[in-house]
């Protein structure tokens, strides 16, 4: 018996040995290239201030590289000062070219020399000397005073959208008077206003009545105009109107958000904002005509999936929007037919969410603005950059455009804007088999068992490469990896793994840059667990039961001889 035992002991020991050979390790190659390029744009770069000033009067600065500056007044004539008040939206009836009653500026002079034609759509359209090139002083700085006016909601119960139309010129408040004032009036302010569609305009001092000079009379708006002193009316202050006649207006002011738990600007759960508060869309059939014009409102592409209920978690506040009907042509949410409620009634389940395939661009780096800096782009959880191979103006304008910042000025390459900074990974290694312990000179791992190297980098950095690089500077390419880190597998540890290891973390751009960490260091460990556990234990065993196969023979022979002798 105890043959059979030993020999059974041993063929398990021949086996067990065989699954702990060498086997090659096969490494995944991947691609991962970073690139960074730039991108300066125009928005609605140019504004009036000094003391006094108005949105349409004041002392001319421009915003570029960063800083407000100054234009100076050589050879500044009715043409530049009539491109400087269409940019800002106010009326070019009645302009003033020149007044020195805003002050000088201080710091930078940037434009000088400026000599527009008169039909350009911005100040920097027209040529000048190029910026900060000049022979002035701020004595010589150059203000305007446009017929245009400011324009604000208020009165009796007024609120940010609705109210008493005041409208302001040379600093003065004054009223709207009601001659002729409709819902297209009305719906000039509230967009003005960034309040949305109006809903109702009303005459008759509703908000009850103003003082001070009643501005504008007989307005007669198409509804399309960008700004009130825009539309036909009978003139500045020119008619008698009494302030019994003061108009008002109240506008939807309604914006939508996308929330929750894992939302982006593209995908979340949907939220409304209406009467100063954000509140719930509540749809027990909301579907994917709803969700695309959600999309199309959030300036994404077309609509990938209606969220499941919960996926972005639950809404608290009131039901704005419930029962929603959309046909997926509208513009707004609020086109679509609906039922408004201002009820907390929406179980769960209901508040549901859109997932679109569009993406967030946004501009950064050293001196960067919000329509000037360095091009990202968020993917997938992670804010990256654009090559820029083939860039030119013409991708430059569609990022301007997307960004709301009007025309493409320059489209500069190589890093204009600074590159993007790179974090230091850091480094961890684990055994899935337990097969790892830690001694005085790094990781030890036992022979034969698995473990794992993994670099990683914090959430939402810049993507990049990874990869390992040995001691000898044998660089070893991950196995998995996703945007922040990457796994580096050994199915089987062998004493060639013995090493030391280094995370290396590179973007690469036309000037490459990389960081790395500390190295860690990997010690492969005979397998002295493996034979006390499958050698030793097994051994003792068997000389146990050999023991008392030996014993209890000898006990029976004992019992043998007695048997014989009596």
């Amino acid at each position: 018996m105890c043959g059979i035992i030993d020999s059974w002991f041993r063929g398990a020991v021949v086996s067990a040995m065989k699954n702990i050979q060498p086997r090659s390790l096969h490494y995944v190659t991947i691609v991962s290239v970073l690139f960074t390029s730039s991108l300066s744009a125009e928005g609605v770069q140019i504004r009036l201030v000094g003391s006094g000033s108005t949105r349409c009067s004041g002392r001319v600065e421009v915003y570029h590289n960063g800083v407000w500056g100054t234009v100076c007044d050589d050879d500044w004539d009715f043409n530049d000062t009539q491109v400087v008040c269409r940019q800002l939206g106010c009326d070019t009836r009645d302009i003033v070219p020149f007044t020195p009653r805003f002050g000088e500026g201080t710091g930078q002079i940037w434009l000088d020399d400026v000599s527009c034609l008169g039909n350009e759509s911005s100040l920097t359209d027209c040529q000048h000397k190029g910026f900060g090139n000049h022979d002035c002083s701020h004595t010589e700085d150059v203000s305007v005073a446009c017929s245009g006016s400011d324009i604000r909601l208020a009165g009796s119960g007024s609120t940010q959208c609705s109210g008493r139309v005041q409208v302001s010129q040379n600093g003065t408040w004054g009223t709207v008077c009601d001659d002729d004032w409709d819902l297209n009036d009305a719906q000039v302010v509230c967009r003005q206003l960034g309040c949305g569609s109006a809903l109702s305009a009303h005459p008759s001092a509703h908000f009850g009545q103003g003082s001070g000079p009643v501005w504008l009379t007989d307005v007669r708006c198409s509804g399309h105009e960008q700004y009130l002193v825009q539309c036909e009316h009978g003139g500045l202050g020119r008619r008698h109107c009494g302030h019994d006649k003061d108009v008002g207006v109240v506008c939807e002011d309604v914006q939508i958000k996308l929330v929750g738990p894992g939302s982006t600007q593209c995908s979340g759960r949907v939220e409304v904002y209406y009467n100063g508060t954000w509140g719930r869309v509540c749809n027990l059939y909301w579907g994917f005509s709803d969700a695309q014009v959600v999309c199309r409102q959030m300036g994404c592409e077309t609509a990938q999936a209606v969220s499941a209920a919960g996926q972005f978690g639950e809404g608290t506040g009131p039901v704005w929007l419930d029962d929603v009907r959309c046909s997926g042509k509208e513009s707004s949410l609020t086109e679509c037919p609906h039922h408004k409620s201002e009820t907390h009634d929406c179980e769960y389940g209901k508040d549901f969410g859109v997932v679109c395939s569009g993406y967030q661009v946004r501009l950064a780096g050293s001196g960067s603005t919000r329509c000037s800096g360095r091009v990202e782009v968020y993917l997938n959880g992670a804010w990256g950059t654009v090559c820029d191979d083939r860039w030119d103006l013409n991708d430059a304008q569609v990022v301007c455009r997307q960004l709301g910042c009007g025309t493409a000025l320059s489209a500069p390459g190589s890093a204009h804007f600074g590159q993007v900074s790179l974090q230091e990974p850091s480094i961890s290694v684990t055994s899935p088999n337990e097969g790892l312990t830690w001694g005085p000179e790094g990781a030890e791992v036992i022979r034969g068992y698995s473990f794992v190297i993994t670099c990683s980098i914090k959430a939402n950095s810049s993507q990049g490469r990874f990869s390992l690089m040995l001691s000898d500077s044998t660089i070893i390419n991950p196995d998995l990896k996703d945007n922040n880190s990457a796994s580096f597998i050994f199915p089987v540890a062998l004493y060639e793994h013995q090493n030391n290891y280094t995370c290396v973390h590179k973007v690469t751009t036309k000037d490459s840059n990389s960081t790395e960490t500390a190295t860690i260091s990997i010690i492969i460990k005979f397998p002295t667990a493996f034979f006390i556990r499958h050698v030793t234990l097994p051994l003792f065993l068997v000389l146990e039961i050999c023991g008392l196969y030996f014993y209890f023979k000898a006990k029976k022979r004992q019992m043998s001889l007695r048997v014989s002798r009596a």
